[in-house]
């Protein structure tokens, strides 16, 4: 009796521990198969992770590039501030004064092409047509030297034509050249003039010598030197 119940008791036993064995692979598998696995990144993905960094850092540079140049501009333009201010106001200036002296220019127009007014050259031995309501004369610079406050003036006035001409007014005017970036009030306060009567003869086919006094004048004004002429009476012979 006793024989019978250990055998029939094993089987039991052993079933059990196999059923145990199967539940306990199962959990191991299920286990294994459950957790993620973590893998090394290949060499493909690192190349492309360096080159997007690398087009970050240049985009960076390249702001930071613009932004050092667009510090720059406002500089230049607040530290030019001033003088362009200032290149304003004289381009101010000089259309005030082109309106303001519209009639005076065209008169100055119409004397130059009809040579009424001739500015003399002292530094020229040449000689200069003079136009006069009664025919052209020809000037010539003799000397310019420095007198009392301003410049004597030696000039030759030469007649062509065939009469003479017993007296004339030699008009005169001098004063600093207009330029650009000069101060126009300054300039139009240096303008002066002067009309000479003459009682000299301008006699027909020669030089006839002229000596003229201009002052007050100083460098600069003298070499912006004017002169008109107008004919009182003919001599015929």
């Amino acid at each position: 009796m006793l024989t019978m119940k250990i055998s029939t008791k094993l089987p039991s036993a052993r079933l059990a521990t196999s059923r145990f064995c199967c539940l306990l692979s199962a959990c191991l598998v299920f286990a294994l198969t459950g957790c993620e696995q973590k893998t090394e990144p290949t060499s493909i993905e690192v190349d492309q992770h360096i080159k997007a960094l690398e087009a970050e850092i240049s985009e960076l540079k390249s702001n930071e590039l613009n932004s050092q140049a667009f510090n720059y501009a406002v500089y230049r333009a607040d530290t030019n501030f001033e003088q362009r201010v200032k290149g304003l106001e004289v381009a101010g200036e000089v259309w005030y004064s082109f309106e303001t002296n519209y009639e005076q220019r065209i008169e100055a127009l119409e004397n130059l092409r009809e040579q009424n007014w001739i500015m003399l050259d002292p530094t020229s031995e040449g000689f200069q047509r003079l136009d006069t309501t009664l025919g052209s004369l020809v000037v010539s610079v003799k000397s310019v030297t420095p007198y009392l406050d301003g410049y004597k003036v030696d000039i030759s006035i030469g007649n062509p034509m065939d009469m003479d001409f017993n007296g004339f007014v030699l008009s005169c005017q001098w004063g600093l050249a207009p330029k650009i970036g000069a101060n126009y009030d300054e300039i139009q306060k240096s303008q002066k003039s002067q009309d000479f009567q003459r009682t000299e003869v301008l006699l027909a086919g020669h030089w006839n010598p002229v000596e003229l006094i201009i002052a007050p004048a100083t460098t600069d004004e003298i070499k912006n030197l004017r002169i008109s002429i107008k004919l009182n009476t003919i001599g015929l012979n």
